[in-house]
């Protein structure tokens, strides 16, 4: 059982300059936004290990249950000056930003040595994972507060992911071999809740994949002294819950930040060839394909800039070390 708290304050304060055709300061702006936040986080592990009478066999199994909880206050205060710095106006934003996370998982792992040298690893694991992030926006004027539904509103995410392993592995004299497979299935529920203003929104996702992995190393000689390797991999990366969240909400007066329901997990096909000389000096070439990369994308309508997370298609990468 662990748990932490986190508290931070963090001033911001942004000062820009508005210019005509001719490069003269038409005006001078003021943004600060302070931020004060509280992170709180618990969590719970329970295990518990069974050795079988066979060496080598084992069983084991992992729960574990996982909360946070947050409080987010801001301050979004424009305001607008001459370039004699003379106040022309001025508006104020509060607002009020709880989330909370949970997340339970279950593990289930066994292993145990098979003929002619081989050991298998098989096992299986189930998570979930529920959040809830309220946005809660104020215009104040002359210290009164009124709600702002234009920028407030209130995200639920639910994940359950679903996930069987099985791995098979052999030392050699000279090599070693591993090769596995993990299948997953993934199912995703996001509901956006509206106000007097915005409607309801939701949306689901629901798919099934398969990840192989394959492992070889070579040694070259009885010394150790030169050794190869070649590994492959599938490998995912999902995006994150807050990234999800259709909503738009501002930064500061001219910058806007909003979440992408469309956004798809990354994948990626990993390629790597080593060579390794006495164990100590590793060259590596590495080549991968990558599917649904997530990047930070930016458009600009009139004044103000939008800025949310989007898809690229298709890329390659290739490094030398």
């Amino acid at each position: 059982m662990s748990g932490f708290i986190n508290p931070s304050f963090v001033p911001t304060t942004n000062n820009a300059s508005l210019l005509d055709a001719n490069d003269n300061v038409v005006n001078l702006i003021r943004a600060s936004n302070p931020s004060d936040k509280v992170w709180k986080n618990g969590s719970v592990n329970l295990n518990y290990a069974l050795k079988m009478k066979k060496p080598g066999e084992e069983l084991s199994v992992n729960l574990d249950y996982i909360a946070y909880k947050s409080s987010h206050t801001q301050l979004l205060k424009n305001s607008t000056y001459t370039p004699d710095t003379v106040l022309l106006n001025e508006s104020v934003l509060s607002s009020s930003l709880p989330a909370t996370i949970g997340v339970r998982t279950g593990k289930l792992d066994y292993s145990t040595p098979l003929s002619k040298g081989i050991k298998m690893d098989a096992g299986g694991k189930i998570s979930f994972v529920k959040t809830d992030n309220t946005a809660d926006f104020f215009d104040v004027v002359n210290t009164v507060p009124t709600p702002n539904y234009e920028f407030s509103n209130r995200f639920k995410y639910q994940e359950n992911i679903n996930a069987a392993y099985v791995n098979f592995s052999k030392e050699g004299k000279a090599f070693s071999i591993q090769a596995g497979l993990r299948i997953e299935n993934t199912n995703i529920k996001g509901n956006q809740l509206g106000n007097p203003l915005i409607k309801d929104s939701s949306f689901t996702r629901n798919y099934t994949n398969l990840f192989p992995t394959f492992y070889l190393s070579y040694k070259l000689d009885t010394s150790d002294k030169h050794q190869l390797g070649f590994s492959f991999g599938r490998r995912v990366d999902r995006p994150n819950y807050q990234d999800m969240n259709p909503f738009t909400y501002p930064l500061d007066r001219y910058t806007y930040y909003g979440g992408n329901p469309f956004l798809e997990p990354t994948f990626s096909y990993n390629f790597e060839f080593s060579h390794t000389y006495k164990n100590f000096l590793t060259t590596t070439l590495e080549y991968s394909l990558v599917k649904n990369l997530i990047q930070e994308t930016n458009e600009q309508k009139g004044n103000i800039y939008y800025s949310r997370r989007g898809i690229l298609e298709n890329n390659r990468f290739m490094e030398f070390q």
